[in-house]
């Protein structure tokens, strides 16, 4: 909660989290403030930036990885935009783009499955 205040107390009303969902007393301190938040899930999909990156992991654990994000912060009012990754290594070629597809696809059904809002859902790129 303190790096929450931090910031607001120096101008700062969003934060764009990177690489991992953040923790819970994170989105809570971000509610509590009126920080809006762009809660992001990954830094790779199935193919790595390091030989021992999540792309190891990807294909077995990508859906319950999403799903205990969105199922989570689905109802906290900070969250304004769901991010699928960054700086995705394969996101400019076909399977990139089947799993850019497949993930925001995903955590829609997520979102409304709770009375969603239908956030917004991004991958930022440098």
């Amino acid at each position: 909660e303190r790096r929450v205040e931090l910031l607001k107390a120096n101008g700062y009303n969003a934060i764009r989290t990177s690489h991992n969902p953040v923790s819970r007393a994170f989105v809570d301190a971000c509610n509590r403030l009126g920080v809006l938040l762009m809660e992001e899930a990954f830094d790779c999909w199935d193919a790595g930036k390091n030989s021992d990156d999540y792309h190891l992991f990807f294909e077995d654990w990508w859906q319950r990885d999403i799903a205990s994000m969105v199922l989570r912060d689905r109802n906290a009012p900070a969250i304004v935009f769901w991010s699928i990754g960054n700086e995705i290594p394969n996101r400019h070629v076909a399977r990139g783009a089947a799993l850019s597809a497949a993930l925001s696809e995903y955590i829609r059904h997520l979102d409304d499955a709770g009375g969603g809002s239908r956030r917004a859902i991004t991958s930022a790129y440098p």
